[in-house]
């Protein structure tokens, strides 16, 4: 593997293009061994057309099988589970349900608002390999401390940090025992077995 460094007026994805086309010269107009992943599908299609471009300049009017991609939709489609992740619809009827059997932390707001927001969440805990404390006081410490509070937390910020806490293990609760699981649980188990 090679770092390149580039000065920030460069254009990324032209340089991306030159040095794939550089490297896969004898395999052209044939790309099909060849994926580049992308940290955004978006930069998918401006990658393509500057490889078709200067692929077509170096006398290939066609690439073939060449395969841009996510690391995380890459990952997923070499996967070989018996169960697919649970759908986003499913985990936000599984959520839902979580916030009505602990009704009394929203009152009258909207559980499927809240389950979105807290999908978000839940997500960014799970992606980064975050362990929350055992209790919800200990993480209110930690917050405070995250925050540079000194002396007695705010009541807010007491009361979020226990909701989460509470959410978040009903919400391990609920998903742990299925055999479907999160989503970002079955990506990140599926890199760990590609990357063994």
């Amino acid at each position: 593997m090679t770092l390149h460094l580039l000065p920030y007026r460069e254009d990324l994805l032209q340089h991306c293009a030159e040095r794939l086309l550089d490297r896969a010269e004898q395999e052209l107009p044939d790309l099909s061994r060849w994926v580049i992943l992308v940290a955004d599908t978006l930069a998918a299609a401006p990658l393509r057309k500057q490889l078709v471009e200067l692929a077509d300049a170096r006398g290939h009017a066609a690439l073939i099988g060449l395969h841009v991609t996510t690391l995380r939709d890459w990952v997923i489609s070499r996967a070989h589970a018996t169960q697919p992740p649970l759908s986003d619809p499913a985990r936000r009827l599984l959520l839902v349900e979580a916030l009505r059997e602990h009704s009394g932390l929203f009152g009258d707001d909207d559980p499927w608002r809240i389950a979105e927001s807290l999908l978000e969440l839940f997500d960014d805990l799970t992606r980064y390999r975050a362990h929350l404390p055992t209790s919800s006081d200990q993480l209110v410490e930690r917050l405070a401390a995250s925050y540079g509070v000194t002396g007695t937390p705010p009541p807010a910020l007491t009361r979020e940090a226990q909701i989460v806490h509470r959410l978040w293990l009903a919400w391990q609760e609920q998903t742990g025992g299925r055999e479907q699981q999160d989503p970002w649980v079955h990506y990140l188990a599926q890199l760990h077995r590609q990357t063994l």
